[in-house]
Formats: structure tokens, C-alpha cells, sequence
């Protein structure tokens, strides 16, 4: 019994309980990682691609606008035309469409 309700029933149990966030916002962490690691060429250490303040960042304010992406400490105009664009599509995954229409809503309350 302890095999069938593990893993498994956890991946579904937690979507169904937060309408905002259509996958775990755990895994955009680990999304976001990894992505990093792609970008790294010639061996340069993964902070030359985003700090993981900027990776922070990204995660726990969850932007779906370039604005809102140049809004995170570590995001420059030229790491956003460099990276913003597949942040943006990473981040999409784990944000409602609701708030991405919504979104500029948002932006007086901060």
C-alpha cells in the first residue's frame, strides 16, 4: 500500500490543490537549474550566467513580462535579451494564464 499512495499520488494530489501554479513550483526551481546549466559554455562557472540571487528571484516573483523579468536583482537589459525570452517560457509553465493576463494588476501592490 505504501507503494501505490508515494510518489505517484503526490505529483496529482498537489496540482489539484493549487489552481494558481499548474506544476510544483519546486520543479521550476530545479527548471530554472538546469537551464542555467545548458546555457554555460567553455567550462565558465554557472554564476556567469545567472547568480542564484537571480535565480531567486525569478522564482519567488515569478515574472511573465520582460518588465517584470528586468524587475529581478541580477536581470540587466543584456541578460534579459539574451535569456528572457526561454525565462519567460520556463516560468509560463508554472503560472496560471489568469495571472499572466492579469499580471500588471500586480505590479501596484509591490
Amino acid at each position: 500500500a505504501t507503494e501505490a499512495g508515494g510518489e505517484n499520488s503526490d505529483e496529482d494530489g498537489d496540482a489539484s490543490h493549487e489552481p494558481k501554479v499548474k506544476l510544483k513550483k519546486t520543479q521550476l526551481r530545479e527548471d530554472l537549474k538546469q537551464y542555467r546549466m545548458e546555457q554555460v559554455e567553455n567550462n565558465k562557472p554557472v554564476y556567469t550566467v545567472f547568480t542564484n540571487a537571480a535565480l531567486d528571484g525569478i522564482y519567488a516573483s515569478l515574472p511573465t513580462t520582460p518588465a517584470e523579468l528586468l524587475e529581478v536583482k541580477g536581470i540587466g537589459p543584456k541578460k534579459a535579451e539574451m535569456f528572457g525570452d526561454d525565462i519567460l517560457a520556463i516560468v509560463s509553465k508554472y503560472v496560471s494564464s489568469d495571472r499572466m493576463r492579469g499580471g500588471s494588476d500586480d505590479d501596484n501592490s509591490s
